[in-house]
Formats: structure tokens, C-alpha cells, sequence
């Protein structure tokens, strides 16, 4: 990653400063003391995890610290955090969050950089970024899933950015035997997914019950 091929004196210089910046601003000051030094522990424990490389904890910890205090700088170090854990569809967004985050005129140059780092480096995962293409044939409406998360029927039979890896597509429609495949998605590749549904065999259905012969006599 481009934190890890970072100098670590460096890294952890860069958090510094950015983080002193970051409480000492008007913002800041109007949080409670005791919020401003928990944050200040999540930031950092953030920032070690992070240089750890022990991406589901720096992810918990930017994530509280910038719920305590919003700040572009901590927002990065989560987009980060989610990349390393190969969440690059979700990293993806919070780069795009922080690229757009309004800078005040008197914003601190760590805030600056922040925005410009999240820009690059979002440019650079959105084109590593593997998609999928699932086409259900015959236009039949089916619910279909992605490792069990619903993908609208707005986005059947066009690019749809996924995590690399495995992908389990599932399909299920009123009348037809359910559809499940696994893919792997490569980086930087995309895929095409075809859905064909079979319709269910009317002959296994459970008959109806004989009728009862009324009685007679």
C-alpha cells in the first residue's frame, strides 16, 4: 500500500502534525475535553494499527475518532484501512467522501493534503476496482444477490464494481429452481455473469388430494 512504502518516521510525523492541527481548531475546541482526548487515542491507536497493517482495528479506531471529531484527516486513515482489508469498493467511497470534503478558507494544511491524498489515491484503487456484468436471460424479474447482498434490478446488465475475490451470485424467481455460481473477480478485470433460470418441474410438484367420494345411501 502507499502507507506501507512510506518511511515510518514519516508516517507517523504526518499524523502528528495533523492531528495537533486537527484540535486545535475552533471545532474542535467546542467538543467536551474528554471527547477531544478519546478521540485523540483513536487516532493514534489508529495510526499504529494502520503501520501494523492490522486493518480491522485501525478501521474501528479512525472510525470512532472521526464520529468524535469529523476531520478529513481521520476519514483517509479509514478509506485506507478498508483497502488494506480488500473492501475496495467501500474504500472507494470514503476516498470519494474525503476528496469532497469542503475545505474552510482557513483550513489547516493537514486538511489540504488529506483531500489531495484521498484524490490520488482514490484515482489510482478506482482503476485496480474488478466489475461484474449479471445478465438474467429472458428478462425473467429475479431477485439476485452478490455474497447475499441484494443487487437492484436498476443495475442487472450493466458494470457493477465488486471486491476481488470470490463472488457467490445467487438467483431466485417465483416458478423457476433456484441459480447460484461462484466467480472470482480479478483486479482490474470484468466479468460477465449470465442467469439462466430453469423453470420448476410441474410433474414434482405434491398432487392435490384425491377427492373424497361423497357418501352414499
Amino acid at each position: 500500500s502507499i502507507v506501507s512504502r512510506m518511511p515510518f518516521a514519516r508516517v507517523a510525523l504526518s499524523f502528528l502534525i495533523a492531528f495537533c492541527v486537527m484540535f486545535a481548531s475552533p471545532a474542535a475546541r467546542a467538543q467536551t475535553e474528554a471527547d477531544k482526548g478519546t478521540a485523540r487515542d483513536l487516532f493514534f491507536a489508529g495510526h499504529a494499527a494502520l503501520t501494523a497493517k492490522d486493518y480491522k482495528t485501525a478501521l474501528d479506531k479512525f472510525e470512532r475518532s472521526h464520529k468524535l471529531y469529523p476531520a478529513p484527516t481521520a476519514l483517509l486513515g479509514y478509506a485506507r484501512a478498508l483497502r488494506g482489508l480488500g473492501k475496495w469498493v467501500e474504500s472507494r467511497e470514503a476516498y470519494n467522501t474525503t476528496k469532497r470534503w469542503k475545505l474552510a478558507a482557513d483550513a489547516p494544511e493537514a486538511f489540504s493534503k488529506a483531500v489531495a491524498e484521498a484524490t490520488q489515491e482514490g484515482a489510482a484503487l478506482a482503476k485496480r476496482i474488478p466489475s461484474v456484468v449479471i445478465t438474467v436471460v429472458g428478462g425473467i424479474a429475479a431477485k439476485v444477490m452478490i455474497n447475499g447482498v441484494v443487487v437492484p434490478a436498476a443495475a442487472l446488465g450493466v458494470k457493477r464494481r465488486a471486491n476481488p475475490g470470490a463472488a457467490k451470485i445467487t438467483a431466485v424467481a417465483e416458478g423457476f429452481a433456484p441459480f447460484e455460481t461462484t466467480v472470482t473477480l480479478v483486479e482490474g478485470e470484468n466479468k460477465d455473469v449470465s442467469v439462466t433460470l430453469a423453470k420448476t418441474n410441474d410433474a414434482a410438484k405434491v398432487p392435490p388430494k384425491p377427492k373424497t367420494a361423497a357418501p352414499t345411501g
